[in-house]
């Protein structure tokens, strides 16, 4: 199934759209986002792939790409993730905002305890060394009950 969601142009009318398409899937598929419009916002995070931040609604999303920018989670700082809420507000997600922590074990992982998200900076050679990698983060992240989403960059991270 082939689904077309315009999420630059009209966010707030077609993110509940996006969301709802990607909660119904079950197998493998894959998600783009516009080279051109983040390459035109000056590679920020608020015009890079847009990521669903739900709170406390059964789905837990989980997002694996090896160029997240960790450092900065604001929406006019360089980076790729446009993390939002179901009605469409960017969420920061520094380090002390928006109950975001940085993984003690793992700093390459950021957390939230408001929003039911999971960041990941795939370090690729970590990934190809251990079998389990991202098994291994999902299940230390993941809820009882809930149903993980699970993003991940198709041209380093997954190949």
């Amino acid at each position: 199934q082939i689904v077309d969601v315009d999420l630059h142009h009209n966010l707030s009318a077609n993110l509940l759209r996006y969301i709802k398409s990607i909660q119904r899937l079950t197998d493998l598929h894959a998600t783009t986002s516009c080279y051109k419009i983040w390459k035109d916002a000056k590679q920020t995070n608020g015009a890079g792939k847009v990521i669903p931040a739900p709170q406390k609604n059964g789905y837990y999303v989980f997002f694996f790409d090896d160029n997240i920018e960790l450092d900065n989670g604001g929406a006019n700082a360089s980076g790729l993730v446009n993390l939002r809420d179901y009605h469409g507000n960017y969420i920061d997600f520094s380090v002390g905002l928006n109950g975001f922590h940085r993984d003690p074990k793992s700093p390459e992982i950021h957390f939230s305890t408001v929003y039911d998200v999971v960041l990941v900076k795939v370090n690729i050679l970590d990934a190809l060394m251990n079998d389990s990698y991202f098994t291994d983060i999902i299940h230390k992240f993941s809820r009882p009950g809930y149903k993980n989403i699970i993003m991940m960059d198709i041209n380093s991270t997954v190949v």
